[in-house]
């Protein structure tokens, strides 16, 4: 992931104060969030959060989740910080944007713990595998900061989530204990998370709801 690449320039070019538009640190934060919202919103970090919340009921309208409106917000307000020269304010809402990602890793973590159980129940062995391995792709993303929080959690989790290793009847039994017992250090609350649903029908896609390309990049500018 780019991004953070991207806030240690800026974070770097406000202690020596380079703060130009241009190419100084506000730049740097203009191109985390095109990183953010993607060229296409819907195969991107973006569209990811706007599908987890539809799915753990996490959408602040129709449109947009909480996550995605409070990753504006943050980044307009890391705008500001970087324009001004703030290193304190910068770096109080790139802890922000961190604890941001962690909720929509989380959910994807979750809703394919919950998947491996009903392919374990309906016996569906390839179902199960690419779940399974699914789960593990997006906790590997968050894996450090788990471990951070509690090494035992984390553990826990890739022993159940890591491909290859037998799964057991309950692993989201198993899986959303140890993730909850580090929200505490992550900021995190089981409110922001929410709880997965499987919908009975297709919820309309981005490209239905109107949130294509145009409607992060104008919200942000």
């Amino acid at each position: 992931m780019y991004m953070p690449h991207e806030l240690d320039e800026a974070a770097d070019k406000i202690r020596d104060r380079k703060l130009s538009a241009a190419d100084g640190a506000p730049h740097n934060i203009d191109e985390t969030w095109a990183i953010y919202v993607g060229e296409r919103p819907d195969c991107s970090l973006w569209g990811a959060s706007h599908k987890r919340a539809r799915e753990f009921g996490t959408m602040q309208d129709c449109n947009t989740s909480k996550v995605n409106a409070a990753m504006l917000a943050a980044h307009r307000a890391m705008y500001k910080a970087a324009s001004d020269g703030d290193l304190a304010a910068f770096n109080a809402q790139v802890a922000e944007v961190q604890r941001l990602f962690l909720i929509t890793y989380i959910q994807a973590t979750l809703k394919y713990a919950e998947l491996m159980d009903r392919a374990v129940a309906a016996k569906d062995q390839e179902t199960l595998q690419a779940d399974q391995a699914e789960g593990y792709m997006f906790f590997r993303t968050i894996e450090p900061f788990i471990a951070r929080a509690n090494n035992r959690s984390a553990e826990a989790i890739a022993n159940v989530l890591r491909p290859g290793n037998p799964a057991p009847p309950n692993t989201l039994a198993i899986v959303r204990p140890a993730l909850e017992a580090t929200y505490g250090r992550l900021g995190i609350t089981p409110a922001d998370i929410g709880t997965f649903v499987i919908p009975r029908r297709r919820l309309p896609g981005l490209e239905e709801s109107g949130l294509v390309v145009i409607t992060p990049v104008d919200a942000y500018l």
